[in-house]
């Protein structure tokens, strides 16, 4: 039941997030309707984002993968759909500037949270986290890495559909999602 709930939330997130995204000027410009969908939309979004941590806590416990697990992947993926929508967009068009600027100020911006957080902690934030975060930072620094060589080497091929660098990103994600669940 908690996998539903946690999927149904993603979907509302993800399609809310999408309209705003993409429709949300020509939305806001409009009258009547079209404000009152843009209304929908941005309460649907911040609803599912309230129920998303309850959710997420359930489905760690329920699933025995762990909250910084669930929070790292299923969390930040959830969160991040809106986002992705913005940024592929942005490729699509071109503006791959955009793109890539999206993706760094998100993680700027995100990175920047932690301090709002250890506010609101009983304690000093990041000595209360559990040490499997370890694994997810130093892959987060990889990732980074490789994206200051791709942009100090520019890659001039592409192997298959990827550029080299991007390869290794993949590689590098799908490494980190999968070792807390072979152990």
């Amino acid at each position: 039941m908690t996998w539903l709930a946690f999927l149904a939330v993603a979907l509302v997130i993800l399609l809310a997030g999408r309209q705003v995204a993409f429709y949300g000027d020509v939305l806001s410009e409009k009258t009547g309707l079209g404000r009152t969908f843009m209304g929908l939309f941005l309460v649907g979004m911040v609803g599912a984002a309230v129920l998303l941590p309850d959710l997420a806590e359930a489905l760690a416990r329920e699933t025995g993968l762990g909250q910084a697990w669930v929070g790292t992947f299923l969390v930040g993926l959830v969160t991040t759909l809106p986002e992705a929508t913005v940024t592929l967009a942005a490729a699509r068009l071109g503006a791959v500037d955009l793109a890539l600027g999206n993706v760094v100020g998100s993680v700027m911006f995100n990175s920047f949270l932690l301090s709002y957080a250890d506010v609101l902690a009983p304690g000093p934030l990041l000595i209360q986290v559990g040490g499997s975060h370890l694994l997810s930072v130093l892959v987060l620094l990889g990732m980074a890495g490789t994206v200051l060589t791709g942009l100090m080497y520019q890659s001039l091929r592409k192997l298959w559909v990827l550029a080299y660098d991007s390869w290794a990103i993949v590689a590098l994600y799908l490494l980190a999602a999968s070792l807390p669940l072979v152990r």
